[in-house]
């Protein structure tokens, strides 16, 4: 991970995919925003060209996507993840779906961990 400033972060991911896919690789900024609601945004794009190609991954090229985070009280917060992706190459739609279902509850389980 990179971080350029307080707001803005550049991340590498590799994906481990069940055989016969390859694993595919991606690169992405996130920028972060305190909305004038006092909630906070989190938008994030790839950046596919910023560190070279490996010859192991399939590289995932176009991504984006927005964390909106909100407190509502003392102790409720609301979190809303939209995004969308082109996996490069083919992948079945069990692997699809089974990301689609699984990355979000994992990607906020760390989330509380590391707060």
């Amino acid at each position: 991970m990179h971080k350029s400033g307080n707001d803005e972060f550049i991340v590498y991911y590799v994906f481990a995919a069940p055989w016969p896919v390859d694993d595919r690789d991606i690169i992405s900024k996130s920028m972060c925003n305190k909305e004038p609601d006092g909630s906070y945004l989190i938008r994030v794009s790839t950046i596919p060209h910023y560190i070279p190609k490996k010859k192991d991954y399939v590289r995932i090229e176009k991504a984006q996507g927005l964390w909106k985070i909100r407190q509502l009280d003392e102790n409720t917060t609301e979190v809303i993840l939209e995004g969308k992706s082109n996996t490069g190459g083919e992948v079945p739609e069990w692997l699809a779906n089974m990301f689609i279902e699984d990355n979000p509850f994992k990607s906020l389980t760390n989330l509380k961990r590391a707060l």
